[in-house]
């Protein structure tokens, strides 16, 4: 535990943008950096990231978290009767962590403090005074770097369990010719996608993960990384 408090105090960003900052990396992104990163663009195509929203999504019920309830309220409503206009119309319930999601910076608190030294009684039924989503309103642009560690490591998947490492990392910019630089999102493929996608194990997937050993805390603090998304559905590796 002491070494990683150790750590955390050597990561930390909190005061780094003000002391009433609720962004935390994301403040890496300049608006140099979004001119530099649409200067990259050669074709118009658009990649989906994300996992369908629906029952047949990954969740198994840890947490409280369930898959996507959709429920349909009315086919043929009525506002004014004596008019043949009708609607559809529905309603979906979901946890927002039940598939694809961007974690706010209110999501973990730790010794009772969120991002930036804020309270964690901050949190509250009605939502998160500080550290909120809304502090991301506007939107992330920026340069997104793939590293794709399974292909690097020569493998269809990496093992669930599996801790990346910072060589690991470097190893997948040397084989592609890339460099995660300041402001970049970096985007890791472990291939741990296809437990679920291709196998339909729920649970493989959920329980047991690659991901990021702590060693890399450091990589991405050095590298000024303003985000990290994953194949997985925990960035940092679970045994």
């Amino acid at each position: 535990m002491d070494t990683l408090r150790a750590l955390a105090a050597r990561v930390s960003n909190w005061g780094r943008w003000g002391t009433d900052d609720e962004r935390g990396t994301v403040n890496f992104i300049t608006a140099e950096k979004i001119r530099a990163a649409a200067a990259l663009v050669r074709r118009g195509r658009v990649f989906s990231l994300g996992l369908t929203f629906g029952p047949d999504g990954p969740q198994i019920g840890q947490g409280g978290r369930v898959n996507p309830q959709h429920f349909v309220t009315a086919t043929a409503g009525v506002v004014y009767p004596d008019s043949p206009f009708r609607f559809a119309d529905d309603v979906v319930v979901m946890p927002l962590q039940c598939a694809t999601q961007w974690d706010s910076l209110a999501h973990i608190h730790y010794d009772g403090h969120l991002y930036n030294g804020f309270p964690a009684e901050s949190i509250t039924l009605a939502g998160a005074t500080r550290n909120s989503i809304v502090a991301q309103a506007a939107g992330v642009v920026s340069r997104g770097v793939l590293l794709d560690l399974a292909r690097a490591a020569g493998v269809e998947r990496l093992a669930a369990g599996h801790a990346i490492s910072p060589a690991e990392l470097e190893a997948a910019e040397t084989r592609q010719g890339v460099r995660v630089e300041s402001g970049d999102v970096l985007l890791l493929r472990t291939g741990h996608l296809a437990v679920f996608r291709d196998q339909g194990d729920r649970v493989g997937y959920m329980r047991t993960m690659p991901g990021l050993g702590v060693a890399c805390a450091e990589w991405l603090h050095r590298r000024e990384v303003a985000a990290v998304a994953s194949d997985t559905s925990a960035v940092e590796v679970i045994p």
